[in-house]
């Protein structure tokens, strides 16, 4: 995502796409004087832009990083055996032993953060792995 009081743009890519670019891919070993290029990333996913019917910087405060890790989501909810009983969401609230030993593997977070040099100030964070 880039954020600026003009504009916020979003980026997806998969963990295995060959189109990330090598500044993302990257990130997390960046030198704090390093830079980004976001105009290099292709289109967005998402653009929103400010205008008189939308002011971001009064809409958009500070941000949170939610990881959402809904067990039923539109990929799992949808990928879910049919040899299973009932539903996706009825195992999960109904059978919560089948996941005493469920995790999620999350390598890095790293968060850049425009300096007024233009540079990029790097925010990483590397856990090893969660349990819940």
């Amino acid at each position: 995502m880039e954020r600026t009081s003009q504009f916020v743009n979003v980026w997806f890519w998969a963990r295995d796409d060959e189109n990330v670019p090598d500044d993302v891919k990257d990130a997390a070993t960046l030198k704090q004087s390093a830079k980004v290029n976001p105009d290099a990333w292709g289109q967005p996913q998402a653009n929103f832009v400010s205008n008189y019917t939308c002011d971001l910087a009064a809409a958009i405060k500070s941000q949170n990083i939610i990881i959402n890790l809904c067990l039923c989501g539109d990929w799992a909810g949808n990928a879910y055996l049919s040899t299973r009983p009932s539903t996706c969401v009825d195992h999960v609230n109904n059978d919560p032993a089948a996941f005493k030993d469920a995790y999620w593997d999350i390598a890095s977070l790293t968060i850049l953060s425009p300096t007024s040099s233009g540079a990029s100030k790097r925010h990483h964070h590397s856990h090893k792995r969660n349990y819940f």
